[in-house]
């Protein structure tokens, strides 16, 4: 594991060049028919390009995983869950919400954060 320092003011901070794993748990997602329901915890791995960590630790802080996957994974699952029933959720489109969630933060980290890839996502 690389690890690089760099200094923005007088303060150094650590940027780890790997994959690095996040966890998120406890999800609410309220269907369209309106029964909450929870998804007990997504995994994300993501990969921050070398040549992006300046930029984005510029303008997400050392923390730019919680802005842009922990936040964005909640906001996407609520969104996911209120256009979809109960039996869509939990039967016909089960199978595809893991890759729904990393098409979806994809696409969303190549406009406000180039260089931060997702390389899975899986519910649990």
């Amino acid at each position: 594991m690389k690890v690089t320092h760099f200094k923005f003011s007088d303060k150094k901070k650590n940027a780890k060049h790997c994959f690095v794993f996040s966890l998120v748990k406890n999800i609410p997602c309220g269907t369209s028919g309106g029964t909450m329901i929870y998804f007990d915890k997504i995994e994300v791995v993501n990969i921050l390009n070398r040549d992006a960590v300046i930029e984005i630790v510029r303008n997400y802080t050392v923390n730019y995983d919680r802005t842009l996957i922990f936040d964005k994974i909640h906001h996407e699952v609520n969104q996911f869950c209120s256009m979809n029933t109960l039996q869509q959720v939990y039967i016909d489109l089960f199978s595809t919400i893991d890759d729904h969630l990393k098409r979806t933060l994809q696409n969303d980290l190549n406009i406000l954060a180039p260089g931060l890839y997702i390389s899975s996502v899986r519910g649990k």
